[in-house]
């Protein structure tokens, strides 16, 4: 991967520069999430950060199970009892 130095500007802000903001397809007011790893800033767009989730997710259920749907049976269940 390409490695590109940039700065803060003056209120203290990475400026991502515009060809990785390209590959990535991020506009102006887009939402990203950032975490902070093993002393690495890593910035995700929401979709690559749903998909990591959902592999996370993925990986401790097996991909057999759907967490969705037993929520939705837990509720169901919750709301007879009442």
């Amino acid at each position: 991967m390409k490695q590109i130095v940039t700065k803060m500007d003056g209120r203290e802000r990475v400026v991502i520069p515009v060809e990785f903001r390209r590959v990535l397809g991020l506009r102006e007011g887009d939402a990203v999430a950032v975490r902070l790893d093993r002393g690495e800033l890593r910035i995700f767009t929401r979709v690559e950060a749903i998909k990591k989730s959902q592999e996370i997710v993925g990986r401790r259920t097996g991909g057999v199970r759907s967490l969705v749907e037993e929520l939705i049976r837990d509720r169901r269940a919750e709301t007879k009892r009442h």
